[in-house]
């Protein structure tokens, strides 16, 4: 079940992504998603915190996975200057679940739903 949210992550995040280079005005070099990487980062984040005795929170960042180590910022460049949480607690089995969130510079945020949606939201 576990692993199934987070390929449901994945996924969401791989259309997020689609979504943030048609949006917004961003260079013509859209930046680089490596996907498998992200996936063991996610995993690896998920795996240490029960062993550190630590209770896993509902979210986490790309850049606490990039200052933690399990993620170079090269492997998600397409999110440079982007606040983009990841949903740990999300479940596939509630539709309205938010998997993964993207902070636009403009204050929009795209949001990537258990449903698989994609939507922007204003705050």
């Amino acid at each position: 079940m576990k692993r199934i949210r987070i390929i449901a992550v994945l996924a969401a995040l791989i259309t997020v992504v689609g979504t943030l280079v048609f949006v917004s005005n961003r260079p013509k070099d859209p930046g680089h998603l490596d996907v498998s990487k992200l996936f063991r980062a996610i995993q690896a984040y998920a795996d240490t915190h029960p062993t550190n005795g630590l209770p896993l929170p509902a979210t986490v960042s790309l850049d606490e996975l990039i200052h933690r180590g399990l993620l170079q910022e090269a492997d998600v460049s397409v999110f440079r200057g982007l606040d983009v949480q990841i949903n740990l607690g999300a479940d596939e089995t509630r539709p309205a679940d938010v998997l993964a969130q993207a902070r636009l510079p403009d204050g929009v945020e795209i949001v990537a739903l258990a449903d698989g949606s994609v939507q922007p939201r204003r705050r």
